[in-house]
């Protein structure tokens, strides 16, 4: 069992591939000795459990995330590769936020 309770993130779809709307997960481990080039940015594998806004569980996932979505100190336990922090981007925006206006038409 963890010392401390694992983060949790709301990530924007533009943030995240792939997949729709907003992404809650509880971060188990972050994947970045291998960052993956798409789109001209390089993006991070994280694994994780995906959450409803209420904090239920919905099950393991593991999703690409944005390098600069990222930008904060990684505690070694969740990555696999030892004494590292993923380098804040230009971009760096709060956690959930969005430049994005979200569309209310179905």
């Amino acid at each position: 069992m963890p010392d401390r309770p694992e983060p949790v993130v709301v990530l924007a779809d533009q943030d995240y591939r792939f997949g729709v709307g907003p992404l809650i997960l509880r971060i188990e481990q972050i994947d970045q000795a291998n960052p993956i080039p798409y789109d001209g940015e390089d993006w991070i594998t994280v694994h994780g459990t995906e959450l409803r806004h209420d904090g239920t569980e919905l099950g393991r996932r593991a999703v690409l995330v944005r390098s600069t979505r990222l930008a904060v100190q990684v505690p070694q336990s969740l990555s696999r590769r030892a004494n590292s922090t993923i380098p804040p981007g230009p971009n760096r925006r709060p956690f959930g936020s969005s430049d994005r206006p979200r569309s209310t038409s179905s």
